[in-house]
């Protein structure tokens, strides 16, 4: 298995890579830009958590009751 620091690498190559196709003017450029790309980044590679099931059960209701279903 490759070592986590390589993952960290790729990142920021990714970030430089796709901040460097445009010239940014400002820091606040600069700063807005990477964060754009890594949310896209962590998107792709991260999907989101399911939401939460509708079955009406919530956990602060099985606390109360001092078990889980």
């Amino acid at each position: 298995l490759p070592r986590f620091e390589s993952y960290g690498l790729f990142f920021l190559g990714y970030l430089e890579r796709h901040t460097n196709r445009l010239a940014q003017n400002t820091k606040a450029a600069l700063i807005n830009s990477i964060m754009k790309q890594a949310r896209k980044w962590i998107g792709t590679w991260w999907p989101r958590p399911a939401p939460p099931s509708a079955t009406g059960s919530s956990a602060s209701s099985t606390q109360k009751a001092g078990w889980i279903e």
